[in-house]
């Protein structure tokens, strides 16, 4: 499940990179669609938001089990350097999962 995780957000990552927003909008349901859920689970929520820690990302309100399939989230920066500039490529074996 981290893999795809991962992958989800380098390529919401990428796509901020390539298009220059500074955020992304997504409601909850879309985010658990695109992992391939559709419950959360607080193992989720932890692999989700350790995810975006590592991949220099943030999210408001902050994901967690209370929030409403139909919530409004936004997916940003945390701050940007030069070296943090390039695309991140994606494992294709991990987007196949």
């Amino acid at each position: 499940m981290e893999e795809v995780i991962l992958t989800y957000l380098t390529s919401i990552k990428n796509e901020l990179r390539e298009t220059g927003r500074q955020r992304k909008n997504l409601k909850i349901k879309s985010i658990l669609n695109q992992l391939g859920c559709q419950r959360r689970s607080q193992l989720l929520i932890d692999k989700f938001n350790n995810c975006l820690a590592d991949l220099g990302l943030k999210i408001i309100p902050a994901f967690n089990i209370d929030l409403s399939y139909d919530e409004r989230v936004t997916i940003y920066f945390d701050g940007l350097n030069s070296t943090e500039n390039e695309v991140e490529t994606i494992d294709p074996i991990a987007e196949k999962k």
